[in-house]
């Protein structure tokens, strides 16, 4: 549907929407201006990442059906939201957090654990401790 060929060039229209979406989720969201192309990277080397995004985009939840080494995005995403809580000193998840940000976190961050399993898994294990980011 959203594929055709031009001159034996394959263009993907809906990944462009996608890629587009991605722009405007970091910019919105205040993300560095290079935050969007580097995740776009890592999904396009990561196509199980890629397609939970895609699910994203559609219905703004998160599918939950990759894993890897036993982790979900929502396990990423709950982690992220402690360590908010922590940094901002706040019990609550309230409005000034921003979901754009924490979702576009969440992603990227399992991009990093695909590529440093080991230590993200030391990381996500070690508990709420001050000293450990």
């Amino acid at each position: 549907m959203y594929n055709c060929l031009m001159a034996g060039l394959i263009y993907d229209a809906r990944k462009i929407m996608v890629y587009e979406d991605l722009k405007y989720l970091a910019e919105f969201s205040g993300k560095p201006a290079d935050f969007a192309d580097t995740l776009w990277a890592e999904f396009l080397n990561k196509a199980e990442l890629y397609e939970e995004f895609l699910y994203y985009i559609d219905h703004k939840s998160l599918k939950d059906k990759f894993e890897f080494r036993g982790y979900f995005l929502s396990d990423i995403y709950v982690y992220l939201l402690g360590e908010y809580k922590m940094f901002k000193d706040i019990g609550k998840n309230g409005s000034e957090c921003s979901k754009e940000w924490l979702i576009l976190e969440t992603f990227m961050e399992m991009a990093h654990f695909i590529n440093d399993p080991d230590n993200y898994i030391k990381k996500l294990e070690a508990g709420r401790g001050m000293d450990i980011m």
